[in-house]
């Protein structure tokens, strides 16, 4: 009985040297890997501003996009990401058991930071923060949380509210 003529060795054989292939190759890349830099893209944009009144309060959900190449994981809070209402900072708004993802490093990517606005801050200019990294969301102008309808959702556009 020849060693070689056993087709069931053969078979083994094969399945061995396709998982010895498999377990010594390369890891393969990032599925996401980041984009090459070029001139039009900035490190932080609002993609989207929604603003829910709940009776003299709003909710503020910012939806942006930083390009976090070359740098450590990011938490969505102080002192990394702020909302500034004139000069004070506004604390992060979030549910026990709702933290926000903190955003990867060495990756250009998408986020979400939820603010709690008290009326006091829609008489005042309103900047979004992300490493340094700033957008003005509203102007300086008087904005009545009242011409919105209570607990609906509105989108707005940075710096036109």
């Amino acid at each position: 009985m020849s060693f070689l003529r056993r087709p069931e060795l053969w078979v083994l054989a094969v399945i061995a040297a396709v998982a010895a292939y498999f377990a010594l190759r390369a890891p393969a890349p990032d599925a996401t890997p980041p984009l090459k830099p070029h001139g039009s893209i900035t490190k932080l944009a609002v993609t989207k501003l929604t603003l829910t009144r709940d009776f003299g309060n709003a909710r503020l959900d910012i939806a942006f996009t930083y390009d976090n190449r070359g740098g450590a994981e990011i938490t969505l809070a102080p002192p990394a990401v702020l909302l500034l209402a004139g000069e004070e900072n506004v604390p992060p708004f979030f549910l026990v058991g709702d933290f926000p993802d903190p955003l990867p490093a060495d990756r250009r990517t998408t986020g979400t930071a939820k603010y709690w606005l008290e009326p006091e801050h829609f008489a005042l200019p309103i900047t979004f923060e992300v490493m340094g990294e700033s957008i003005a969301l509203k102007t300086s102008a008087d904005f009545d949380i009242k011409s919105l309808a209570n607990a609906e959702p509105t989108t707005l556009t940075p710096g036109n509210w």
